[in-house]
């Protein structure tokens, strides 16, 4: 668990490096880092946060992780996300796409937690996948906006990904 926490602390610091140095990188596409790397930092922190709250129960030499912990449970054998959240995944995951499309992609995910989140009781399909569909009802897909190892492992492969072509 210290080397996760260890990990959350140098994405937390690269983001303030990012985010003190305007001179590294420009509008949107500093933008998207930042976010990206927030993302990832605080699953990270979430996972940390279900082993120090004592959410995860020692029982002698092991520890039992419950229900309770899911976002340790998704760290150690991953969670499949909720579908709107996969196909978006999908997006960012498509290294023939253009960049452009894969960061709108992860823009997506952030609007589907954030309404999963602020426990909107529905929010258009239309306006997350970007087609025709009927209004869904969020809070149930997304685990109240929970994050997920699949995206934070993504967003670092796509903060990475800009980073080259710099």
């Amino acid at each position: 668990m210290d080397e996760i926490d260890k990990i959350q602390i140098a994405l937390e610091q690269s983001r303030e490096t990012v985010k003190i140095r305007e001179d590294l990188f420009e509008g949107e596409k500093r933008r998207n880092i930042l976010s990206a790397l927030r993302y990832a930092s605080r699953y990270l922190h979430d996972v940390f946060e279900d082993f120090e709250r004592h959410r995860a129960v020692c029982d002698g030499e092991h520890y039992i992780i419950n229900n309770d912990c899911k976002t340790l449970r998704d760290f150690l054998s991953p969670d499949e996300p909720p579908e709107l959240t996969k196909v978006q995944l999908q997006i960012m995951e498509n290294d023939e796409l253009p960049e452009m499309s894969r960061w709108a992609a992860f823009t997506r995910i952030r609007d589907i937690r954030k309404s999963a989140k602020n426990n909107n009781s529905t929010t258009n399909a239309a306006e997350i996948n970007n087609d025709n569909a009927e209004a869904y009802n969020i809070s149930g897909l997304n685990d109240n906006g929970r994050r997920f190892k699949a995206v934070a492992e993504e967003c670092i492969a796509l903060v990475t990904s800009t980073l080259k072509k710099e």
